[in-house]
């Protein structure tokens, strides 16, 4: 299901002797139980319009170094790490050997890891007592679609409370506020899109690495207490509206922690409608290169584990960063890289003077001007204007644009350039003037308006940026959907998706533009 098709939080269908907001089914296709729940909003699409995202090559790894929560909390087994020497066997080798539990570090939470702690009952009505003896909900799943691949978006609340004075320790139950979050988005002018990852960062991580052994032990393996997003129901409405495929943090159970029920959203995004959950990534990297691009979002990818009904993963994941710098740096390379066929000038000598004499010791012979041959490599360009059937059906109308024929740069026939003084001459254009040339015309058109779109997608993001007025089909359907479906008004659309006044109109009444 796309995320366009999917209905509301207060539209959920209800779901027998569950509260509302399970989604259960909602993924199902033709009977078949789905095991991924909101990762079926990565979509081909919506990976595509992601990889957009990388534009300078630079990635960070969002990893906490594997064996740095020494003494983990919960009564959780310690990581360690062992260098086994194979010297015993003949030759000079080593391997590695770990002791892991994956919730220990950088991890996904997975969808046997927490179930609605009413009824025992886990994503897609797995029960309790049938976790360990069934590949339902297993890690694996995440695997075999291909890993976690999309868009990131960071939200950085630690940033954003010491540039508005907020006090608080990653040690106490802070809640993070929807309000903030919000601000937070707009002080980093993020649009959201259906399918993005959605990271938050609260500095717990930051804490942990500057903290002393003892401080480390009081606070977290023995107190568990610790900041994080706000459990309410506000905040799982705007969870689910935005259709995140998942979110992640550097907090230690990403919500405020301990819960206070009935409303947990561990229940709600892993149990209710299969959305992983991230915790303690290391986000301080990633967090100075956002703010040194002035861009928060990223291409983010993750490689869970391919353990066979595995309840959790290391996170594996890395962001694949944008800049602001990228445009000119894509333009001046293409431009470098370019080959121009080469071309004599034409000479200034008339055409009857003697040719230059043959230099001493070689023979006079005739001189040889070998016809130019036409290339046969299609180059991108070529290839990209002949898929497009409009264009060349456009070309066609036009006509061939025929120079003119006995005129060429190289002659150096006078031409007379005024009928009533034939004395005059000068150059005459080879062919029809370029103002007025409609092929041209069409050509430096389509080459302005891919212009403005990059120059607008390399601006997205930034202060004081008008909105977009170039559409993906993502967006389309977005804005089909509030305003045909859901009754938005059409100011209100572009404010949420950041569009430039007067773009909605463009696509007609409610008819003229549809879903295919």
């Amino acid at each position: 299901m796309r995320a366009e098709d999917l209905p509301s939080f207060k539209d959920l269908p209800a779901v027998k002797d569950m509260p509302h907001g399970c989604a259960w089914g909602l993924f199902d296709i033709d009977g078949k139980r789905d095991n991924l729940g909101t990762l079926n909003l990565l979509t081909p699409e919506v990976v595509m319009n992601a990889r957009k995202e990388i534009q300078t090559g630079e990635s960070v790894s969002l990893n906490w170094e594997i064996t740095k929560c020494h003494k983990p909390g919960f009564q959780r087994l310690a990581p360690s790490h062992e260098i086994e020497d194979l010297a015993h066997l003949g030759f000079a080798a080593h391997d590695d050997v770990l002791h892991i539990n994956t919730q220990s570090g950088s991890q996904w939470d997975g969808y046997k890891h927490v179930a609605h702690q009413e009824t025992k009952m886990y994503y897609n009505g797995l029960h309790h007592d049938d976790v360990k003896n069934t590949m339902d909900n297993g890690i694996h799943h995440w695997n075999d679609r291909g890993g976690i691949v999309g868009r990131g978006v960071l939200l950085d609340y630690a940033s954003y409370a010491e540039k508005h004075n907020i006090e608080y320790s990653v040690v106490t139950r802070h809640e993070i506020p929807l309000s903030d979050l919000k601000k937070i988005a707009e002080e980093e002018n993020i649009t959201f899109r259906p399918g993005d990852i959605l990271l938050v960062r609260s500095g717990f991580t930051k804490w942990y690495d500057a903290a002393s052994p003892e401080d480390q032990e009081a606070k977290v393996t023995n107190d568990h207490n610790f900041a994080g997003v706000q459990a309410s129901q506000e905040v799982v409405e705007w969870l689910w509206n935005n259709h995140f495929a998942a979110v992640a943090g550097d907090a230690i159970s990403w919500e405020a922690w301990p819960p206070q029920p009935p409303l947990i959203i561990h229940e709600f995004q892993l149990a209710f409608w299969g959305s992983p959950i991230g915790e303690m990534w290391d986000l301080e990297k990633l967090s100075e290169m956002c703010k040194e691009k002035k861009r928060w979002t990223f291409f983010l990818t993750s490689a869970p584990f391919n353990t066979p009904g595995g309840v959790a993963s290391l996170a594996n994941a890395l962001a694949k960063m944008g800049s602001s710098t990228s445009k000119a740096t894509r333009t001046a390379a293409g431009a470098a890289s370019r080959k121009y066929p080469s071309r004599t000038p034409p000479s200034s000598q008339a055409t009857n003077a003697p040719p230059n004499p043959p230099p001493p010791g070689r023979a006079p012979g005739p001189t040889v001007h070998p016809q130019t041959q036409a290339s046969g490599t299609r180059d991108e360009a070529i290839n990209l204007d002949a898929s497009d059937p409009d264009f060349a059906r456009s070309l066609r109308q036009l006509g061939a644009v025929q120079p003119n024929p006995t005129l060429s740069p190289s002659s150096a026939f006078p031409h007379p350039s005024n009928p009533n003084n034939p004395g005059s001459s000068s150059s005459v254009p080879s062919g029809p003037d370029p103002r007025n040339n409609p092929a041209l015309t069409v050509l430096s058109s389509r080459d302005a308006l891919q212009q403005a779109a990059e120059d607008e997608f390399a601006n997205a993001g930034r202060r004081g940026h008008a909105g977009r007025q170039f559409l993906d089909v993502t967006t389309i359907r977005q804005v089909l959907m509030l305003r045909d479906e859901q009754g938005v008004e059409v100011k209100e659309i572009e404010r949420r998706l950041g569009l430039r006044p007067g773009v909605v109109e463009r696509l007609g009444v409610k008819g003229v533009v549809g879903g295919v």
